[in-house]
């Protein structure tokens, strides 16, 4: 063991002693609390867990999951994935703890989420308004104008984000404020002298449904003409920790059109781009005056869920003015680092003025209590609010299995119209390797047949947590050049870049069908309701405790070419005395 590794060991041992004492019991001891404490978890289904792992009836599934957790497959319900649990909570994963165990004794009480899909919709308080209210006019001093996006469930304007508009107002002529969400009428006073414009409205767009009507105010009333920069941010970020003159001070020297503080560095394929992140943009005269914004903004329409957001908008979002010829940067060059991972280096080393909500409810490992040191060292007043409190803010409610059946039918129904229409039909494997991949005879099959648009991503595992993401995506860029190099075309094999494994994989985002292969395809991509609720694709899953020569006699092979044919009147040729 490297020198390294093992003062991370001890340092972890000394500030987790607790949780190292109650792994030496659970290992070592023969206390029988433990199998209690999984007993009682409701998180825990005895006959879901003894069908999915082929232990008998008369073992102990309870400490048969305490012994063997770590084995894929093994998931104690249908509602708790071992592995998707791990990968949220690094603090955890390198505690060598049992998940669930983990998890009700400690994770239960801080309100750790045990899935990244969890969602709920927002509960507004009475009396709460959708309204609007335009504000004296402003001067043209700066020649800047700001679209903020923002959200509360509370009706009141956070203290947070009267402190960021402050900050904007000191190079801002013109701040349109944009919330999603509803407001008590009493609040808007405090925004006076402050906004040009406040509009409060629920379209469930996102950031980028509150950047568009901000924009569209700006365009009515005439107030882009004297506008040489315009600027989109959301409340995701806390800030100014130094004042925002100071970094557009640092890019005037930088020869683009637009720019941001922080991107995202992806292999350039027709899914993933290199692109800024959406929670700041600025965006120059001749960007302003080219009409591209208008153009991109026209795409909103209906409603997003979050990865919609991201798969849809903000990844595409910079390639788009990129195509049409803009050049853009970043403030902070090195695309590797992320506002929520790396909140200390970015303010600290780049003096990032901005840094993300979430980097305060999340466990890190960079020192959080000296960010607060230089946050309270540059801006008091923020300082003073803010605390780091790794605990999510939110309830969530899983989606019930019921829900996510009543689905099926209609997502193999989309499929089939594809199929009837004469389009293609986007079929998307997610692997760990060709050496498990027993959705390699699916695939093959796909990839003969003219109606299917075949592509296969290799997923790095990431079940050892933050640092071990660089490691992994190079083991995986290796796994998939020995896809390259067994046959397949280059062009059908899809890079992922380790911070969209978190949630689900933007690679899946305008996929027909989708089909998880594998031990390192991560459990969290396995067929189970919790995953696929909310999604447009069709899921199937191959279980990985069956070789590649086994693959095909598989009931999801089979249920491509049989609900297909089923609606569609017609079969794909498949060798049907294979299957």
């Amino acid at each position: 063991m490297s020198l390294s590794k093992t003062l991370g060991m001890i340092k972890w041992r000394l500030s987790h002693h607790q949780q190292l004492q109650d792994y030496i019991l659970l290992n070592y001891c023969k206390d029988d609390i433990y199998r209690r404490t999984i007993l009682k978890s409701p998180l825990f289904d005895a006959d879901f867990y003894r069908r999915n792992t082929g232990i008998s009836d008369k073992q102990d599934a309870a400490e048969h999951y305490l012994r063997n957790w770590m084995r894929p497959g093994h998931d104690p319900s249908e509602a708790f994935c071992s592995e998707e649990y791990l990968s949220l909570h690094c603090d955890v994963a390198i505690s060598g703890l049992n998940p669930l165990l983990s998890y009700e004794l400690y994770g239960r009480k801080a309100g750790y989420e045990i899935s990244s899909l969890q969602t709920t919709k927002p509960s507004f308080p009475e009396g709460a308004e959708f309204l609007a209210r335009e504000y004296a006019n402003t001067s043209f001093v700066h020649r800047r104008a700001a679209v903020l996006a923002c959200f509360f469930p509370d009706g009141r304007l956070p203290d947070t984000l009267l402190i960021l508009i402050r900050g904007l107002r000191e190079l801002v002529d013109t701040i349109v404020l944009v919330g999603d969400c509803p407001l008590f009428p009493s609040e808007l006073n405090k925004l006076e002298g402050l906004v040009r414009y406040a509009l409060f409205t629920r379209h469930q767009q996102y950031d980028f449904g509150s950047y568009k009507r901000g924009l569209a105010f700006l365009r009515k009333k005439g107030l882009l003409q004297e506008t040489n920069e315009l600027i989109f941010i959301n409340d995701s970020c806390f800030g100014p920790i130094y004042p925002l003159l100071e970094a557009f001070r640092a890019m005037n020297q930088i020869p683009c059109d637009f720019w941001g503080f922080t991107g995202y560095q992806h292999e350039k394929s027709r899914f993933f781009k290199t692109f800024i992140s959406s929670y700041f943009y600025v965006f120059r005269r001749n960007v302003i005056a080219s009409g591209c914004l208008d153009l991109f903004m026209a795409r909103i329409q209906g409603t997003y869920d979050r990865n919609d957001t991201i798969g849809h908008l903000e990844t595409e979002f910079t390639a788009f003015l990129e195509d049409r010829g803009f050049l853009w940067q970043t403030l902070c060059r090195d695309l590797e680092l992320n506002n929520i991972y790396n909140p200390l280096t970015l303010v600290a080393k780049y003096r990032v003025p901005l840094v993300k909500k979430k980097a305060f409810q999340r466990i890190q490992q960079e020192d959080m209590n000296a960010l607060l040191e230089v946050i309270r060292a540059h801006n008091g007043t923020l300082g003073k609010l803010l605390r780091y409190d790794p605990q999510p803010p939110h309830s969530f409610r899983l989606p019930s299995i019921e829900e996510h059946r009543r689905t099926l039918s209609e997502k193999a129904a989309r499929v089939a119209d594809k199929w009837k229409r004469g389009e293609k039909i986007r079929s998307v494997f997610l692997t760990g390797s060709w050496d498990t991949f027993p959705g390699r005879f699916l695939f093959e099959q796909m990839s003969r047949q003219s109606v299917f648009d075949v592509s296969v991503a290799v997923i790095p595992d990431l079940r050892k947590g933050i640092d071990a993401r660089m490691p992994a995506l190079i083991e995986a860029a290796a796994r998939a050049a020995q896809l390259a190099a067994d046959g397949i075309d280059r062009k059908r094999i899809l890079r992922m870049q380790p911070d969209h494994l978190g949630r689900w994989p933007d690679v899946c985002a305008d996929a027909d069908i989708v089909v998880y292969n594998s031990p390192l395809a991560c459990s969290s991509f396995r067929y189970l309701p919790k995953y696929a609720a909310g999604r447009e694709f069709l899921p199937l899953m191959v279980w990985d405790n069956h070789t590649p020569d086994d693959a095909r006699h598989l009931d999801s092979c089979r249920y491509v070419w049989k609900i297909l044919p089923e609606k569609c009147g017609n079969c794909p040729g498949i060798d049907d005395e294979k299957l």
